[in-house]
């Protein structure tokens, strides 16, 4: 399946993305699958499946993924590729295979992206890449496979909002996003990251080692969805790190995720009904300005919250905002509730909180207690020391104190 490289030294005009040493000509023509050359091309570094590029008119498509060469790939006058051109497409071009291009926002009438589709990748060296437009690729699915957006890793790729739109909305299909941070260079950031603005028809998303730093929300979506999150870092935000309103048959699952230093909740669980479930496990929710998670439920919604930090929030460490709890099920398990700027957990009525299982979980230093309207699990623990190796350096691993980490250490509990 073709992937598309891109680097901050790439070049819009004359890279396809196919990676190694661009080869370019001058004068190609185009007609159905078939690309003609208009000269004999050394292609060898090339094959079925690698893109090439052909500059077209605006609005044209311009990336086309190669099936065959004509003449060989090493004696190449043609190439026959897998896409008919949409438009009537002018003749002696330029065309280019092979090198890394610059950025996907190159056209405003036809970006990269709307060229992607099931199993073609887009890959990032380090460095920045400036998005002027929202990203909404289409054509992902469990047949033709997912469309990835692929950076170096999290604090090397930066994908950065420059417009105050999404970076991407992955309402098109299956998609997968890995390995960058996203950023914008907009004030103030009124902008999400990754939103979700209609139903993928169930296909699919998953985010994995992304950092979004200094958007409004990290992730915003109301729509049916399945979702996996994992080692994801949402941070900065100007509202909370992720917001889920309410909405019918969501599976969404965080794990190993942090959630810090939003200028709301960390994550915002807003009134699911309707055959939801959503898993935390194994995060942390840190330092921020309200509850580190705010969980209201309705109706027929199952959440499930394991092995989770909640460290020096402003307001609450778990608030559970429950208004009707009509055959729905909340637990928090193995978690650990530390220096809250409220209860470490709480709920707005001990008759009437939604909770239906919460055990094995330690509590040290929060400032207006343990626990409010939530019933005590038969083997919680009280705190009388920090229990972290070193929270303030984002270690929360467990020392070895006796009143703390130890404790939990030999109790069997929490993190390890």
């Amino acid at each position: 399946m073709p992937t598309v490289n891109y680097a901050t030294t790439g070049s819009n005009t004359a890279a396809s993305g196919a990676g190694g040493s661009a080869v370019t000509g001058t004068n190609g023509d185009i007609s159905g699958t078939t690309i003609t050359l208009n000269e004999t091309a050394v292609l060898s570094d090339f094959a079925a499946g690698d893109v090439i590029w052909y500059e077209g008119d605006g609005g044209d498509r311009h990336l086309f993924e190669i099936v065959s060469f004509t003449g060989g790939a090493a004696t190449c006058t043609a190439v026959v590729v897998v896409e008919t051109a949409t438009t009537t497409i002018s003749d002696g071009r330029n065309w280019a295979v092979g090198g890394s291009r610059l950025d996907m926002d190159n056209d405003t009438s036809n970006r990269d992206w709307e060229d992607f589709t099931g199993g073609w990748d887009a890959v990032f060296g380090a460095g920045t890449f400036d998005l002027d437009a929202q990203v909404t690729p289409t054509g992902g699915s469990v047949t033709a496979g997912p469309i990835r957006f692929i950076g170096d890793g999290q604090g090397s790729t930066y994908l950065r909002s420059t417009t105050n739109t999404e970076h991407f909305d992955v309402s098109g299909g299956l998609v997968h996003l890995i390995d960058f941070t996203a950023t914008t260079s907009a004030t103030p950031a009124t902008a999400t990251a990754l939103n979700q603005s209609n139903s993928n028809g169930s296909q699919g998303i998953l985010v994995e080692r992304v950092t979004v730093d200094g958007l409004n929300y990290g992730w915003y979506t109301n729509y049916h969805d399945i979702t996996l999150f994992i080692g994801c870092i949402f941070e900065n935000c100007t509202s909370h790190g992720v917001y889920l309103p309410h909405w019918t048959a969501a599976r969404r699952r965080f794990v190993n995720c942090t959630f810090r230093n939003n200028g709301g909740d960390g994550a915002h669980h807003s009134n699911p009904n309707g055959s939801v479930y959503t898993l935390f496990m194994g995060c942390v929710f840190e330092g921020n300005t309200g509850d580190g998670l705010e969980v209201t439920i309705s109706a027929f919604a199952v959440v499930d919250i394991v092995n989770c930090v909640f460290h020096d929030n402003g307001g609450h460490g778990l608030n559970f905002g429950t208004t009707s709890v009509i055959d729905s099920s909340v637990s928090f398990t193995n978690c650990i509730f530390t220096n809250n700027g409220l209860y470490g957990v709480t709920a707005p009525s001990s008759t009437h909180n939604g909770v239906t299982f919460s055990d094995y979980n330690a509590f040290y230093n929060n400032t207006s207690g343990p626990r409010q309207n939530v019933t005590a699990g038969a083997h919680d623990v009280t705190l009388g020391a920090d229990p972290f190796t070193d929270a303030a350096g984002d270690d929360f691993s467990l020392n070895n104190e006796a009143s703390g980490g130890g404790m939990l250490r030999f109790a069997g509990y929490g993190l390890s």
